[in-house]
């Protein structure tokens, strides 16, 4: 037998399964995609979220299928997909917290960098800060002088630990001088109604779900966490202009996929996204509902992965926050 005749099935197997994983990227998708949002329904992530999943499925001519994984600060949603077959076949609607968790938390599961590829930055929400109507406060320095006058402080809530709007509210408890508990909700959906029944003081996070609320007046709006005033709330103050310079604080989404999958699957994601959010229709749609459409290359959305990691790290260490 030819001794160079096994090398040459060997290099004759490679080629096929070669060949085999091309045509398999090619035929991408072929069946319905796991789309994991990590947050509870009825929060912004999650409208928004399914925005994204009814356009971009029809685009790739196969439904995402949202699965809904709260818990743990998303971390438990972001562990499953870290953890998932890197085929295309499993998607990370992501929220900020990815961002914030590994300062915030000392035992993740999971590795960001290195077990979840960057897909695309989606959007960007602004955060607003309300309280409720029967509160004795029109402004920031008022509830600020209304807290200090509590002897046991007050409760605040957020969507969840190492979420945006949590590291907001710690950011302002450090920067007022505040006696300020925080609770922990499995999304915004579910402290909405401790918010509104008065369980709550006040609350950070993003405007969706809050914005018919506060027309309705069953919220109140204090500030926004953003450079300038917005739209859809002109006549409330920055947080700056409330006399906190350069309180900045808004939550995102962004697509992940697991570390492995194929090159040429995350471009075509990544050009889907970027092509949808340029979209007219979308545009409207996301601009009702106070948020910024965004769309960016993968390489783009690991730039900002650190840059934001870097940032919040440094939040975390200075209030001292921890994972309720």
């Amino acid at each position: 037998m030819d001794a160079v005749t096994p090398r040459r099935a060997l290099l004759a197997a490679a080629v096929m399964a070669a060949a085999g994983a091309r045509a398999q990227e090619a035929a991408w998708p072929s069946r319905p995609i796991r789309f994991i949002v990590p947050l509870a329904p009825g929060g912004a992530s999650d409208l928004l979220g399914r925005l994204l999943a009814t356009h971009l499925g029809e685009r790739l001519g196969q439904p995402l299928v949202m699965e809904n994984r709260s818990g743990a600060g998303t971390n438990i949603g972001n562990d499953l997909v870290a953890k998932a077959k890197p085929d295309g076949y499993t998607l990370l609607y992501a929220a900020a917290a990815i961002a914030v968790n590994p300062a915030l938390y000392g035992n993740l599961t999971y590795d960001v960098l290195r077990e979840l590829a960057p897909v695309s930055f989606l959007n960007r929400t602004p955060l607003v800060l309300v309280v409720r109507p029967s509160l004795p406060v029109h402004s920031v320095a008022d509830y600020v002088a209304w807290v200090k006058a509590q002897p046991e402080g007050q409760v605040y809530g957020s969507s969840g630990s190492g979420t945006i709007p949590h590291l907001a509210g710690e950011w302002l408890k450090l920067r007022a001088g505040l006696n300020l508990t925080h609770i922990p909700y499995r999304g915004q959906g579910a402290a909405i109604p401790d918010m509104l029944s008065g369980r709550l003081s006040m609350m950070f996070d993003s405007i969706p779900p809050f914005l018919q609320l506060i027309r309705d007046g069953q919220l109140r709006p204090l500030a926004v966490a953003e450079p300038a005033r917005l739209p859809q709330l002109p006549q409330v103050p920055t947080m700056i202009e409330a006399g906190y310079e350069g309180f900045l604080a808004a939550a995102w989404n962004a697509l992940f996929a697991p570390a492995g999958t194929p090159g040429p699957i995350i471009r075509r994601l990544a050009a889907e996204v970027a092509d949808l959010m340029r979209q007219p229709a979308v545009a409207a749609r996301y601009a009702e509902l106070g948020v910024t459409p965004v769309g960016s290359t993968p390489e783009e959305m690991a730039s900002l992965l650190r840059a934001e990691m870097a940032r919040w790290a440094e939040v975390v260490q200075r209030a001292g926050a921890k994972a309720d």
